[in-house]
C-alpha cells in the first residue's frame, strides 16, 4: 500500500511538470528608490557617491535601489550641493541631502533673541545662536554693526564639526528709533530691529512704611529709565501718594489723611499703563488688594514684585504663590547671594535674612543661598504676567558693602520684569525678516483685560505700513491670525501694528506693534536651497550627518506594493527532490520484500 501512494505521488509531481499549471497569487513587491546624486565638479563628489553607497546598504533591505534619476519609482533621493536645473514631476516624491560646498556659508546664525522694544538710554542685550559644521579649529567672529559701525564683537574657536554656540552681547543704538543691528558671522547676516519704547512705568504700593521697598524706590528713582510712583499707607485712613502713577491710581483724596475707604492698592482698570507693581508691608495688604494685586499679574498681564521684610503672611502665600514653601534662614555674617546670568559682572545683593524657597520647576530664578543653593529672589508666571519674590529681607542694610551693586541689582531685575509684561497687542511676525515677494505670517494676540472689557465685541484693525490687513479669529482665545506679502518697494523695515476696533468711546484704542526688517540682499545666497526641493515634492531635507532621519522617513512613507501575479510553481527545481525520493523508496521497499 505505501509503495502504491509512493509511486502515484511520483506519476502525479512528473504530469503536473509536464502540464506547468499556472497559479495566480496576489503578493507583494518591494517599492523602488532612485539615488540620483547631482554634485557639481569635484569638489564634492566623493562625499556624494559615499552617501549613496550608505544609502544603498541601508536601504537594500527594504526597496529595491535604482540608480539615477527614475521618474516611476516610489521615492527619489536627491543628492547635492545645490538646487539642481533638472525639472522634477510634482507627483514624484523628494528627499534631499543638502552637501555644504565650497561657496556656501559653513557657519550661521540660527536664532537671535532681543527685545521688541527698549526705553530710551538702554544697552540692548542679544542672545545669538549660532551654528558651525565642518569648522573644527578654526576661529569664527560674531560681528554686531549698527549704521555701518560695529557696536559688538566676540570671538569663538570650534572644537567639533558640528556645533553650536550661544553668544549674549550688550550693545547700543548708535542711530534714533528704530534702531536696526545688522549680525554677521562667517559671510551670514540677519537683521534685528528694535523700537524704542517709552518708559518703564513701575508703581510702589507700601500697605504700612517699610525699608525694604524704601531702598529699592530710591535705587529706581535715580534712573532715568523708570517712572516712579506710587501709594503708601502711613496710617488707618491715611494714604500718601507720590508721581502721576500713584495719583491717577487713588479713589478718594490721596495724601490727606482721615479719609476712609483709601484703597492702598489701585484696581486693574485703573493700572492698565503700569508695568510692575511693587508690593511692600505684606502684612497689611487687605483682602481687596490682594485681588487687585492677582488680577494685575493675570489680566493686566504684568509683574508683581513682593517685597517681604519678615515672613510672607499664610494668606499672601495661599493667593498669589500657592503651592510655594518657604523657609526663613537667619545668617551670622550677610552672605553674598549667587546671582544667575549670563555674564560674570552680574550685580550682587546681600542679606543676612533670608526666605528661601523650596523646588519650583516653573520659577525663573534670580538669586540662589550659597549655602542651600534654593532660590531666593525668583518668579513664576501668573495668568499672562508674573509674581517675583525678593526672600533677601534686610539687603537694603548691606547696600553700601564692597562688592554688592545694590542699585544695579534692583534696576536689572526690575527693568526685566517692566520689559516682560504683556502689551494690550502683541504683534509677532513668522519671519521676523524676509524678502520682497515673500509671504509673512502674521499673529496678534489680545491680553486678558482687553478680552475682558471688549467682551463678545473684540474685533481686530490691522495694518501693514499704510495698508490695511485682514486678521481673521484663531483657535486660540484672544489670538487672530493673517498673512500678507511683502511688497516689492518696501525698504528697510516696515511696521506692522494692530488695534482695538473700539465703538462708542474717547479712549485711545489700544495698540500694539511690530517691526519687519526687509532683507536687502546682504545675505550671501547662491540661489534656491536645495531643501525647497524636499519641501515642494512633500520629503525631507537632511545633512550628511543625519540621513538615519531619511531612512525612517523613507520607511514610514513608503509601503511594499500589492500586484496579481501568475506564478508556475511546479518550474521549480527542489520538485526533483520529493520526486527522486518516492522513487528511491518505493525502489527500496519492493527490494526488501524480494520483488523485482
Amino acid at each position: 500500500m505505501i509503495e502504491r501512494a509512493l509511486r502515484w505521488t511520483a506519476i502525479a509531481i512528473a504530469t503536473l511538470a509536464l502540464a506547468d499549471p499556472p497559479l495566480t497569487l496576489n503578493g507583494r513587491t518591494r517599492a523602488r528608490v532612485s539615488l540620483a546624486p547631482l554634485y557639481h565638479g569635484t569638489a564634492v563628489q566623493d562625499r556624494a557617491l559615499r552617501i549613496v553607497e550608505t544609502l544603498r546598504r541601508e536601504l537594500s533591505a527594504d526597496f529595491e535601489i535604482v540608480d539615477g534619476l527614475d521618474r516611476t519609482a516610489a521615492a527619489t533621493v536627491v543628492i547635492s550641493d545645490r538646487y539642481p536645473d533638472i525639472v522634477v514631476p510634482e507627483d514624484t516624491k523628494v528627499s534631499t541631502v543638502t552637501l555644504s560646498g565650497p561657496s556656501a556659508p559653513n557657519v550661521r546664525v540660527t536664532h537671535i533673541d532681543a527685545p521688541r522694544t527698549v526705553p530710551p538710554g538702554t544697552v540692548v542685550r542679544l542672545a545669538v545662536d549660532t551654528r558651525a559644521t565642518g569648522m573644527r579649529g578654526a576661529t569664527s567672529v560674531l560681528s554686531v554693526r549698527a549704521t555701518g559701525a560695529e557696536v559688538g564683537r566676540a570671538e569663538h574657536q570650534w572644537s567639533q564639526d558640528d556645533e553650536r554656540w550661544h553668544a549674549v552681547m550688550d550693545v547700543v543704538p548708535a542711530a534714533e528709533a528704530p534702531a536696526v543691528f545688522s549680525v554677521e558671522i562667517g559671510g551670514h547676516r540677519s537683521l534685528v530691529v528694535i523700537e524704542s519704547g517709552r518708559r518703564l512705568r513701575v508703581r510702589f504700593v507700601e500697605a504700612r512704611p517699610s525699608w525694604a521697598s524704601a531702598f529699592v524706590r530710591r535705587a529706581l528713582e535715580n534712573d532715568a529709565r523708570f517712572e516712579v510712583g506710587g501709594t503708601s499707607r502711613v496710617a488707618p485712613g491715611a494714604l500718601i501718594a507720590s508721581g502721576d502713577s500713584g495719583a491717577r491710581g487713588s479713589a478718594g483724596v490721596p495724601g490727606v489723611p482721615g479719609v476712609p475707604g483709601v484703597p492702598g492698592v489701585p484696581g486693574v482698570e485703573d493700572s492698565e499703563d503700569i508695568d510692575v507693581l511693587i508690593a511692600g508691608g505684606l502684612d497689611r495688604l487687605t483682602v481687596a488688594d490682594l485681588g487687585a494685586l492677582d488680577r494685575f499679574a493675570r489680566e493686566r498681564g504684568g509683574a508683581v514684585l513682593l517685597l517681604p521684610d519678615e515672613r510672607i503672611p499664610a494668606a499672601v502665600a495661599q493667593q498669589l504663590i500657592p503651592g510655594v514653601t518657604l523657609f526663613e534662614t537667619l545668617l551670622e555674617k550677610p552672605a553674598v547671594l549667587e546671582v544667575q546670568g549670563p555674564t560674570r559682572d552680574n550685580p550682587a545683593l546681600s542679606a543676612s535674612e533670608l526666605l528661601e524657597a523650596d523646588a519650583i520647576p516653573t520659577a525663573d530664578v534670580t538669586a540662589r543661598s550659597p549655602a542651600s543653593k534654593r532660590p531666593v529672589v525668583w518668579s513664576i508666571p501668573r495668568g499672562d504676567g508674573w509674581i517675583a519674590v525678593s526672600g533677601a529681607m534686610d539687603a537694603w542694610r548691606y547696600r553700601a558693602e564692597p562688592n554688592v551693586a545694590f542699585d544695579r541689582f534692583w534696576r536689572s531685575l526690575v527693568s526685566g520684569l517692566a520689559l516682560a509684561a504683556r502689551p494690550p497687542i502683541e504683534v509677532t511676525l513668522q519671519p521676523p525678516h524676509a524678502s520682497a515677494g515673500e509671504t509673512v505670517r502674521a499673529t496678534a494676540r489680545v491680553r486678558a483685560l482687553e478680552r475682558k472689557q471688549q467682551g463678545d465685541r473684540l474685533a481686530i484693525v490691522a495694518r501693514v505700513g499704510d495698508a490695511p490687513m485682514r486678521l481673521w479669529p484663531d483657535a486660540e482665545s484672544g489670538a487672530f491670525v493673517g498673512s500678507f506679502v511683502v511688497p516689492s518697494f518696501a525698504r528697510g523695515s516696515v511696521r506692522v501694528s494692530a488695534s482695538l476696533a473700539q465703538r462708542g468711546t474717547s479712549r485711545p484704542p489700544s495698540a500694539g506693534s511690530a517691526r519687519l526688517s526687509i532683507d536687502d540682499g546682504g545675505r550671501e545666497l547662491t540661489g534656491p536651497p536645495l531643501a525647497m526641493l524636499a519641501r515642494s515634492h512633500h520629503g525631507i531635507d537632511v545633512s550628511e550627518a543625519t540621513l538615519d532621519r531619511l531612512e525612517d522617513h523613507l520607511r514610514r512613507s513608503i509601503a511594499a506594493e500589492s500586484e496579481r501575479a501568475s506564478r508556475h510553481p511546479l518550474r521549480s527545481a527542489w520538485w526533483f527532490v520529493p520526486f527522486a525520493a518516492c522513487l528511491s523508496t518505493e525502489w527500496w521497499l519492493r527490494r526488501r520484500r524480494g520483488v523485482r
